[in-house]
């Protein structure tokens, strides 16, 4: 959690040297360090940021490595079909040649 310092009696007290009633003064002092609490606990921190980064670097990774994995069978199964289409041509031809010598 995140907080910062904020010295309300200093704050409440320039409020009062400005002209502010004290009863004022001091509530917006409290109400002003309240609003600075609540959403100051909102806040990211730099370590939740880098957590952040390493989980996502590591699904990245893990997606990236699927799909490099998804590229060998499909480079695997084009080879395969490779040589079937050319042994496919070379019967094809070895009948063209016998059917016509």
């Amino acid at each position: 959690m995140t907080s910062v310092a904020f010295d309300t009696l200093k704050f409440a007290n320039r409020l009062k040297t400005a002209g502010v009633p004290a009863a004022h003064a001091e509530a917006e002092a409290e109400a002003l360090a309240e609003v600075l609490e609540t959403n100051l606990q909102d806040l990211a921190t730099k370590r939740d940021l880098r957590e952040l980064e390493l989980k996502l670097e590591s699904k990245i990774d893990k997606g990236f490595a699927e799909v490099h994995k998804g590229f060998v069978e499909i480079k695997g199964e084009m080879l395969l079909l490779k040589w079937m289409f050319g042994a496919l041509v070379g019967g094809v031809t070895a009948l063209i040649i016998k059917a016509f010598f």
